[in-house]
């Protein structure tokens, strides 16, 4: 109990000396890379219900099954069709922004013109 919350105190420590320096997310790399598992492995294993939902069939395996083999079965053409979609996506949301004003009296004061 004592180690535990030692190395608590020293992750809320090191937290909050790093984030200070800009450095949140090299700091939330390192916890979930060292402390997260640790916690993690104190943890008990599963048992019964939970081992029994693990296995049965859901939606979501045979969905990421499918996209998987597409992947592999033809790479360049999901690159391809990635690349569309973000230059469209781009195309879309960032020609929002974008201001085309090319007047040059309106970038002076008034007092400067004659």
């Amino acid at each position: 109990m004592l180690g535990s919350s030692a190395a608590l105190i020293f992750l809320l420590w090191f937290v909050k000396k790093w984030t200070k320096r800009g450095c949140g997310i090299l700091s939330a790399l390192l916890i979930e890379m060292t402390f997260t598992p640790a916690c993690r492995a104190m943890l008990p294993t599963p048992r019964g219900r939970g081992v029994h939902r693990e296995k049965e069939g859901r939606i979501l395996p045979t969905v990421l099954e499918a996209i998987a083999e597409i992947v592999v079965a033809r790479p360049r053409h999901v690159l391809l069709v990635a690349a569309a979609l973000v230059a469209v996506t781009l195309g879309a949301t960032g020609s929002k922004g974008i201001l085309s004003d090319t007047g040059l009296c309106r970038r002076f004061a008034v007092a400067t013109l004659a």
